[in-house]
């Protein structure tokens, strides 16, 4: 069996751990289920190498912290398992990068600072360069062949820091690009280009509809409309300028599996198909046709 839809929707939480995973195609405008995760994972991240999609850590229905990893074949649909992290990981980025995978940051007992860098023809693991300040909440993103990570540096009670590095491998060192404000924990976090969105999460007791965008070292941009789903705790995916946000929870914490696309040509949120299984803390990974 071919599996040729492009938006993944893997892992998250209704009351526990799940190893759900759906696909969706826009195209035909739906989602359909395929083969489960080998293991229970909430706040796990998921990137494509060579056109298998892999999924790293997370916590597992025990809320510990995986440092398992993953990956599903597009043509069988089955998942492995391959090479475990070094370091257990959850709310970190995986992202695709010059031939290899690097998982970045996170938590564990703590925000992470380490680095590792997965090669596949060895099936081993590589601690790499670390980042200058220890990141959860981590986006990875490539532009211009260049990888950056996006993470928050400070929770307060009052407002949540993100800051925006980006690596020079052959420096072997991190730069810092930028530092983001916003006042809201647990947002959906995405980047396009040299934009950075940042969309709902929880301010004070209440779950926002705001959308935040950045512009990477021009400051706060105008912002787009607020997104339909109020939510926290969302997967975000970003292709054919739109930003999809996935799953989430709702105000009184109830998992949502609405879906809403934001066109990033200058138009408004549209309503896609909800998910099969309503998840939050879930990771979405983009498929390339």
């Amino acid at each position: 069996m071919s599996v040729v839809n492009r938006l993944l929707a893997v892992g998250g939480e209704t009351t526990e751990a799940s190893p759900l995973a759906e696909s969706y195609d826009p195209s035909a405008k739906r989602w359909r289920w395929i083969a489960p995760m080998r293991g229970r994972r909430v706040a796990a991240a998921g990137a494509v190498l060579d056109g298998a999609v892999y999924v790293s850590g997370g916590r597992n229905a025990q809320e510990e912290t995986e440092r398992t990893c993953e990956v599903w074949d597009p043509v069988r649909d089955a998942w492995t398992s391959v090479k475990g992290m070094d370091q257990h990981r959850h709310e970190h980025a995986l992202v695709a990068w010059d031939g290899h995978l690097y998982a970045i940051g996170g938590s564990h007992r703590g925000r992470l600072a380490t680095v590792e860098r997965y090669e596949r023809r060895e099936d081993r693991w590589d601690q790499v360069t670390p980042l200058p300040v220890a990141m959860s909440s981590v986006v990875g993103h490539v532009v211009d062949g260049h990888l950056w990570a996006i993470g928050a540096t400070e929770y307060g009670a009052a407002q949540v820091v993100y800051q925006v590095w980006q690596l020079d491998a052959r420096a072997e060192r991190w730069a810092r690009l930028d530092q983001l404000t916003t006042r809201r924990r647990w947002p959906a976090v995405a980047a396009h280009g040299t934009s950075i969105y940042v969309i709902g999460g929880q301010a004070g007791d209440q779950i926002t509809a705001e959308v935040q965008r950045f512009e990477v070292g021009g400051g706060e941009a105008p912002p787009p409309p607020p997104i339909p789903t109020a939510r926290c705790a969302a997967a975000t995916a970003v292709f054919d300028d739109r930003l999809y946000v996935i799953g989430g929870a709702l105000h009184d914490r109830t998992p949502t599996g609405a879906v809403e696309g934001l066109d990033l040509t200058g138009g408004g949120w549209h309503q896609a198909p909800s998910l099969g299984y309503p998840r939050a803390g879930l990771c979405a990974v983009v498929l390339p046709l």
